[in-house]
């Protein structure tokens, strides 16, 4: 049984400016995303698409621990690349999840951004907690979408990002 939430949104900056936070930053996304503690490059992921910045990233979340994220799809020409996610506690049930992101130019300082993430979810727990999963699936990619936002068209993290690091002392 799969899960699959598709977000479609308009970002007031150059594709080549999303581009450079998403891909050409892969491995620093928790400098602006709200509700990362750390990122880096993966030491686990070995396979370099030609012309990515990594092979891949890991993230550390509250809840979910360490993730194993490894680009899946890389395509600098279309400007579409995608990643898989294994993290230390996602549900047993939870797999082959997959994140697949992909800019359109709208005018010189306009990008379509289209956010595909795809989870295969089975066994009756999946069947009873899928609705649950989609709910905060689609949380997390409003946060990325608003921190994406602030993050391109200002330069700056989001409010809730910058709350977050003067929590942190950082």
């Amino acid at each position: 049984m799969g899960l699959e939430i598709t977000n479609q949104y308009i970002i007031n900056a150059p594709v080549s400016r999303i581009w450079e936070v998403l891909v050409d930053e892969f491995t620093d996304v928790a400098t602006w995303v709200s509700g990362l503690d750390a990122s880096g490059p993966n030491p686990q992921a070995t396979h370099i698409p030609e012309g990515a910045p990594a092979a891949g990233r890991s993230c550390v979340i509250p809840g979910l621990g360490a993730t194993d994220e490894r680009f899946t799809v890389f395509d600098p020409d279309n400007h579409r690349f995608g990643y898989s996610v294994d993290a230390e506690k996602l549900p047993s049930f939870v797999s082959n999840m997959e994140n697949v992101w992909t800019l359109r130019s709208r005018g010189p300082r306009t990008t379509e951004v289209t956010q595909r993430l795809t989870a295969d979810v089975s066994g009756p727990l999946g069947v009873i907690m899928k609705p649950m999963m989609k709910l905060q699936f689609n949380r997390l990619l409003k946060t990325i979408k608003g921190d994406l936002a602030a993050y391109a068209e200002t330069g700056r993290v989001s409010e809730a990002k910058a709350k977050e690091l003067a929590k942190a002392g950082r």
